[in-house]
């Protein structure tokens, strides 16, 4: 349009000649005013038709006029086949500026309308469309891909979910009937003189209840990994509940020379939880302390605060610690601290991913600090409901 709009200005017959046209005083007959528009309408058809050469636009067709502006079905004249009705989207206009303007004192519009323009685009944006195609393609198919592997990695979830209970449960009947049986046979070694059976019988059950309770860790947290188990929360007051805890670990600390004390800021706050799952909890965390523990005397400490509306417990001891790197990943299931190529402490690293997940279904957050061979301290909040 700026193209044909430089040329018409440079054309001097129709520069002289557009006032006698857009005039609105009769300077002319209408017989000379006819043949003027005539002679008009060929030198603006060849313009146009010399600008748009070479622009790969042989399947379109091309109507124009010069009208008045604001006025869309008035025209001073154009091609025949023009039509003051078609929808704007396939007309373009240009306020012709500069001489053409001066001479008559006006303000005409040149409006190009354009029949079968979408091969044109399409050529134009060819360079655009296949390559658009091939991306939109590859994209489908990586959506596709994804889809799958979320699937196959839900399948295999559940699949191994399911694995663990049916083993699990498999293991808990040959554990119950060496409870049973350990039971049977203290009755019936009680007479005996020598302590060396109820020694064996002792082992046995102790390491019978270390069976059951790493086959109970294992079905605690398939059963929250697999979205279906619901929190049973009920309103408890935190201090009193910790207390009874840390009661229970009291004899158990003072035989191995060890110390457990609490150091309560806050009193008498009510917290709705899962007692089961938060005691496992508190218990999966004092046990770490117990077995990293490379010090004379274990020192615990666990403390409480109420800050922001989050009750807040800090267990803290003066263990092994644990390293930077390491404190990324001991949330992460199945991962264990390593010491060169041995574990010296037994376990599945299970402890903490199943502490996080009982945390945050209790819509709090647990972090840890510790500095290697002085202390590790593990931060749980809870929110005051």
């Amino acid at each position: 349009m700026k193209e044909i709009k430089v040329k018409l200005n440079s054309e001097e017959f129709i520069v002289t000649n557009m006032a006698l046209i857009t005039s609105t005083t009769p300077l002319i007959k209408q017989e000379e005013k006819d043949s003027l528009k005539t002679q008009l309408t060929y030198r603006f058809a060849k313009i146009i038709q010399e600008s748009l050469d070479g622009k790969d636009l042989e399947t379109a067709e091309f109507n124009f006029a010069i009208a008045p502006p604001g006025q869309f079905s008035s025209v001073y004249f154009g091609s025949p086949n023009f039509d003051t009705n078609q929808a704007k989207l396939s007309q373009y206009s240009h306020f012709l500026t500069g001489d053409i303007s001066k001479q008559c004192n006006c303000q005409v519009l040149l409006r190009l309308q354009i029949k079968n323009i979408s091969e044109y685009l399409l050529m134009q944006l060819q360079q655009l469309i296949i390559p658009s195609i091939l991306f939109l393609l590859l994209l489908s198919a990586c959506c596709i891909w994804l889809i799958r592997s979320i699937n196959q990695q839900q399948k295999l979830a559940e699949v191994k979910n399911d694995f663990i209970n049916n083993l699990t449960h498999e293991l808990k009947t040959p554990v119950f009937s060496v409870s049973l049986a350990s039971k049977m046979l203290e009755q019936h070694i009680t007479d005996l003189p020598s302590d060396k059976p109820k020694e064996y019988l002792k082992l046995i059950r102790a390491e019978n209840e270390k069976m059951k309770g790493h086959i109970d860790a294992v079905l605690e947290l398939a059963s929250l990994d697999s979205g279906k188990y619901v929190m049973e929360k009920s309103e408890v007051e935190m201090e009193n509940f910790l207390e009874k805890i840390t009661t229970a670990y009291q004899l158990d600390f003072k035989e191995k020379d060890a110390i457990l004390e609490t150091d309560f800021a806050t009193k008498n706050t009510s917290v709705f939880v899962d007692k089961a799952h938060f005691k496992n909890v508190v218990k999966n965390i004092l046990e770490n302390a117990k077995k990293y523990n490379d010090k004379n005397k274990l020192h615990i400490q666990i403390s409480t605060q109420s800050i922001d509306n989050h009750f807040i417990i800090k267990i803290k001891d003066n263990g092994k610690g644990i390293s930077k790197e390491n404190q990324k990943h001991i949330f992460e299931k199945f991962y264990r601290v390593r010491e060169g190529d041995l574990h010296d402490v037994k376990g599945f690293g299970l402890g903490l991913s199943y502490v996080r997940q009982v945390i945050e279904r209790h819509g709090g957050s647990i972090s840890v600090e510790s500095t290697l061979n002085v202390n590790t301290l593990f931060t749980i909040k809870i929110p005051i409901k």
